[in-house]
């Protein structure tokens, strides 16, 4: 069971596929009625009909918040270029207010992992398929969707 507000899948069922797509860069399957997204480099199905969602690779189904992710990617992406401008979760409309408590970005989590291994966090990123920048002593950038490039910095 959901806890996504159907609205989301409704909204998205009323788009024009093709539109949405071109947004997106993501491609929709008539046969299946479902959108077909790259998210992390896996791809997931998103059922508008069904109010669902899948990993093709298992059949199973993915978290509520990855869910919601795809879902609101799906609705929102806009078919424009990334323009090569980092900007942190600060940086975010309301970015400031909305990153604290239980939305804050876990950074925490990368820095016990690696605690100043910077070999060990380069494998898991090139693993990752991180593509390495320079942008501090150790920096990779993973394309979450074919819209959204995010940077992971170690220093």
């Amino acid at each position: 069971m959901t806890w996504i507000a159907p609205v989301f899948f409704e909204d998205l069922a009323e788009q024009d596929p093709a539109d949405v797509c071109r947004r997106a860069l993501c491609r929709y399957s008539d046969a299946d009625a479902c959108y077909v997204l790259s998210v992390w480099g896996e791809e997931v199905r998103v059922f508008p009909q069904e109010g669902r969602l899948e990993r093709p690779i298992d059949k199973g189904r993915c978290r509520n918040e990855l869910m919601l992710f795809a879902i609101h990617y799906l609705l929102h992406a806009k078919e424009i270029e990334p323009a090569n401008e980092w900007i942190s979760e600060k940086d975010v409309p309301s970015g400031e207010a909305f990153f604290r408590g239980p939305h804050e970005i876990p950074t925490h989590l990368i820095s016990k992992r690696f605690d100043g291994c910077m070999g060990a966090f380069r494998e898991k990123c090139l693993e990752l398929d991180g593509v390495s920048t320079d942008m501090a002593d150790s920096a990779y950038v993973f394309q979450i969707t074919p819209r959204i490039p995010v940077a992971v910095l170690f220093w």
